[in-house]
């Protein structure tokens, strides 16, 4: 289905040792950090197992000998109260009977110590392992000047010269205000016509932030306000049963040009923000992406959106689990209950379908688009349109960790439901899924490559994109060392986090050319797991800026200048081609920065861990006038946390992120971050008192806007134009490559590969090359990238072409079987003659075709693809369900099963049937001189595999092809490729 016409343009426990110490590594590895234990990369110590702490004047003392005999604490740096609380902090005046701290309890607590901050110690610095021999980061990183001005920031507004000026103003006390923000900025305007208001009036809610700066506090109330207007009873769209709407019982749409909830945008958004802000209307979000299908049964989750028909070409419906993973953190009795087992059903349906249908037992990676990214010639090369069969058939980081998240998930809930011998499975995929991915993307420079395009072609693309970059930080793909080197060297650009890395020449703003607050959002809190303070001001200034300019969380935004459109002197490259205000995962992303990021909260499923992580900078310019910032009513499992920050009392530190020296929860001492569930009260109070370090800012990638100005100066921004392979000539000594390209020939570098090899690097205006090492004995496959020679920034690759003649006949060896030598099933299909070529299809109102099955004696020995070569006119490559998904099946003479697996075929274009190319193939070791038979169609599974998103009752009132008219599974096919490697 297309998104809603998205792809359409339009103009504008209480513990009793008193001091707390964190090690930069329990900083770096609180929550889903990239650390993992069998790297043993980060050498975490637990504090509550160390004897002993450094005292503030260096000195050594036991760490339980400060507990006074009565339960009360000794700060041994300070004479008085040790760490400026009195008596009031102790149970015996702010608590009931059961121990809960009663609301007013905390808040006269707060105000009677607020200008008492008690000076800490640093704690001891960790030394980490920085010869990491997995991914070692040669790209170039510094530590340089911020990236951004921040002297546009005050208390009561933002001002950026040629942008505009945002003001905002309050009245009401903390907890009950009213903001009243107003922008000079130009709006974008609505995809649904009129105009946004330049003037905005935002009431605070429960959950707020207390500083002295009106305008953080306004914007945080101003991303929960529009979550609220992003809440609804029903969802809407065209689409769907007939624009009448579907009651949700109170979930989230997607923003203000999107009725709708699609299952990546909720997913996001609820991982990012949506858990802790609205558990229940989270959960209402997930469980509408959840179907069974028509018959019945057998419920997984959706792909209501992507390229050629939508799954198996895009397969990040597995995103659903990442918001799921997060929820179930947050939700609390019969409620959680209810959903993990809901949540466990789905992810064995959806995991096994997905194991079946687009897991590559080859190289152990799943295909499919890369995850969010759906609009093609966005992120990828223009010549895999229209046909999209090599985005199905190529690997992508994001959506390879997002199914290593899901499979993870599965084993966990397993674990917690006694299930064992599929706990065992799942862990196993994991496994194997995460080495597999460390494998194929992580690149020699020390970068992470975005893309693998297909079969005939596994090099890495050197093409990257921050969300993917995010997931393999927060996920633990890689290692502390190896997770901070993809953090510091992924560029910095312009007005936010790059969505992708190098841009694409000729294609309009979106994905391309943009920054989209929810991924800074994330790529900021990766940032905060490895400490980088620079990536995380640099994001923290991004969000801000963004939200207040506009007055509201955008969906996405023109990178160098950060406006919401930007006219580019090429009028057909403007964009960002659509943009709408309170984009549900932009608000999240806002939340998130602030929540998770900034105050350090990340929950688990029976605990809370709190461990701010503020740079300097954002304190300076921020919070100057503070010496304390508060996070008061956050929700956890009927618990609410009021979090107060205090700064140090002599603040010192001029870069880098402070560290916390000491916490304290309802006034006991904490030796933890984490705070269990039973040690928590109705309501609690945390301290955190950040200690005065000298911590240098961390190394980062920043490109100022100056470094691409000119010629060839824009070539750091944007990568050459993707190159092709004009001629494969089988010739004397070898094999003949000649390319093409559009770049200066002076300019670049061509290098060449094959079979997965790099063979060559082709300079100054080569063109042409003799491969005179290629073994002529089996197919080679070649293809090539274009460097910039002044930026390195490279190409995507072009079409791999391969060699399939004999070298000795040079005769071709691809074998056929036509539509019209093959036998079919004659009750549902039918043979068509219509020219050419010959095709089988099925008969009137039928779902498919049934089967089709040939016979064929190999002519070579090994590794064979096989192919079918069909039609799909269905629908366009950038809407609907029906990508048609068939199994294959060899057999030898003796009927046994040599080779099998699902071929995916996607559209090709509305009623466009004769526009045949090759499906995704599959893989057959094949035995020269023996006879065997391909059977395409239906496979024996109960329930079917072979099956697209059309036979999931959630589509049944869709107005698109395989809708209301029921399931469809339908193609032309016109003959099975046999192709000998």
């Amino acid at each position: 289905m297309k998104r809603n016409n998205k792809h359409k343009s339009f103009s504008h426990a209480p513990l009793t040792t008193p001091l707390f110490w964190i090690s930069a590594s329990m900083l770096a590895c609180t929550g889903l950090a990239g650390c993992d234990d069998d790297d043993n990369d980060a050498q975490t110590t637990d504090a509550t197992q160390d004897a002993s702490l450094n005292n503030q004047d260096g000195s050594q003392t036991d760490a339980n000998s400060d507990a006074s005999t009565d339960g009360s604490t000794t700060d041994a740096g300070n004479n008085d109260a040790g760490d400026g609380e009195t008596e009031e902090d102790s149970s015996t005046d702010g608590s009931t009977e059961d121990g809960a701290v009663e609301e007013d309890g905390g808040d006269s607590e707060v105000e009677a110590d607020a200008e008492e901050i008690p000076v800490v110690a640093c704690p001891p610095e960790d030394t980490l392992d920085t010869n990491d021999p997995d991914f070692v980061s040669t790209t170039p990183i510094t530590p340089g000047q911020a990236a951004f001005d921040f002297s546009g920031v005050s208390s009561t507004g933002y001002t950026e010269s040629n942008i505009g000026t945002m003001t905002v103003s309050s009245t009401g006390d903390p907890g009950n205000r009213t903001f009243s923000m107003h922008t000079t900025a130009q709006l974008r305007i609505p995809r649904s016509g009129g105009t946004m208001d330049q003037y905005r009036t935002i009431d605070e809610k429960s959950l707020h932030t207390e500083t002295s700066s009106t305008l953080f506090d306004a914007l945080f109330a101003l991303a929960i306000h529009e979550a609220e207007e992003d809440s609804t009873d029903a969802l809407y769209n065209d689409d769907f049963n007939d624009g009448a709407g579907f009651d949700c019982g109170g979930c989230y749409n997607t923003g203000r040009d999107w009725g709708y909830a699609w299952t990546r945008d909720s997913a996001f958004s609820i991982d990012l923000g949506l858990a802790f802000l609205d558990p229940t209307r989270s959960r209402k979000t997930l469980e509408f992406k959840l179907a069974e299908r028509r018959e019945g049964g057998n419920e997984q989750v959706v792909q209501d959106t992507g390229s050629g028909g939508s799954w198996p070409v895009s397969t990040d419906r597995v995103s659903w689990f990442l918001g799921a993973r997060e929820l179930i953190k947050w939700l609390d009795g019969s409620e959680r209950e209810n959903f993990v087992s809901r949540v466990l059903n789905a992810a064995k349906n959806t995991l096994e379908q997905d194991r079946a249908t687009v897991y590559d037992a080859e190289d152990g990676l799943y295909g499919g688009e890369e995850s969010f990214m759906d609009w093609r010639n966005q992120t990828y090369a223009s010549w895999v349109l229209p046909n999209t069969v090599p985005i199905a058939t190529s690997k992508s980081l994001s959506t390879n960790m997002l199914h290593l998240n899901a499979i993870r998930l599965a084993a966990e809930l397993s674990h917690e439901k006694g299930q064992t011998e599929d706990e065992t499975k799942y862990n196993q995929w994991a496994d194997d899924l995460r080495t597999k991915i460390r494998a194929h993307f992580m690149q020699d420079e020390g970068n992470l490559s975005s893309l693998i395009m297909t079969p005939f072609d596994t090099v890495p693309t050197s093409q990257h994109d921050a969300l993917a970059i995010t997931f393999a930080v927060k996920l633990g793909l890689v290692n502390y060392t190896a997770a901070s080197n993809a953090i510091a060297a992924y560029p910095m650009i312009g007005r936010g986090v790059p969505t992708i890395y190098p841009q694409q020449q000729a294609v309009a703003i979106y994905h391309n050319r943009s920054t989209w607050p929810f991924v800074t959002g994330y790529f900021t809190d990766a940032a905060r797991k490895v400490g980088n303070d620079r990536v995380v001001e640099f994001g923290v200034w991004s969000l801000i800026r963004g939200a207040a300019l506009n007055l509201s969380n955008m969906e996405n935004l023109e990178l160098t200048k950060g406006v919401p459109w930007y006219e580019d002197s090429d009028p057909s490259m403007s964009g960002p081609v659509i943009n709408s205000a309170r984009q549900l995962w932009s608000v999240a992303g806002y939340l998130s920065m602030v929540v998770h990021t900034l105050f350090g909260v990340d929950a688990e499923s029976e605990a809370l861990t709190i461990s701010p992580f503020i740079p300097v900078s954002v304190r300076k310019a921020l919070f100057k006038d503070d010496q304390s910032i508060t996070l008061k009513g956050l929700k956890y499992r009927g618990k609410t946390f009021n979090i107060k920050v205090y700064f140090p009392a002599n603040d010192t530190q001029t870069e880098g992120a402070y560290r916390v020296g000491k916490m304290t929860i309802n006034g006991d001492a904490m030796m933890s971050t984490r705070i269990a569930l039973e040690d928590m009260r109705a309501v609690n109070e945390i301290k955190v008192y950040l200690a005065d370090c000298a911590t240098a800012s961390a190394q980062w990638n920043y490109m100022p806007d100056s470094k691409f100005n000119g010629d060839p100066g824009w070539q750091y921004l944007f990568a050459p134009k993707t190159p092709w392979i004009a001629e494969l000539n089988d010739v004397s000594g070898g094999i003949q490559i000649k390319i093409g390209s559009e770049e200066n020939p002076s300019s670049v570098t061509h290098m060449l590969y094959r079979n997965g090899d790099k063979i060559a690097d082709l300079t100054n205006g080569n063109m042409e090359w003799t491969d005179t090492g290629a073994d002529k004995s089996i197919s080679n496959c070649y293809t090539v990238e274009t460097k910039f020679n002044v930026s390195g920034t490279l190409s995507q690759h072009a079409q791999p072409k391969c060699l399939w003649d004999d070298a000795t006949t040079h005769q071709t060896k691809i074998q056929h079987l036509y539509a019209s030598d093959l036998s079919y099933d004659e009750t549902n299909g039918k043979r068509v003659t219509d020219g050419n070529p010959v095709y089988i299809d099925s008969k009137d109102g039928q779902t498919s075709w049934g089967f089709v099955e040939g016979s064929f004696t190999a002519e070579y020995d090994g590794e064979h693809f096989i192919q079918a070569v069909f039609s799909n006119g269905m629908a366009g490559v950038d809407t609907g369900i029906t990508c048609a998904v068939k199994y294959a099946k060899i057999t030898n003479a003796s009927g046994n099963t040599v080779a099998d697996g699902y071929l995916i075929m996607p559209h090709q274009g509305r009623e466009d049937w004769n526009t045949y190319v090759e499906s995704s193939p599959i893989r057959a070791n094949l035995v020269k001189g023996q006879t065997y038979t391909v059977r395409i169609g239906d496979d024996d599974e109960t329930p079917t595999k072979a099956i697209n998103m059309s036979i999931f009752n959630h589509f049944s009132t869709y107005s698109g092809r395989g809708g209301k008219e029921g399931y469809r599974n339908i193609v032309h096919l016109s003959e099975i490729k046999i192709l000998p490697r």
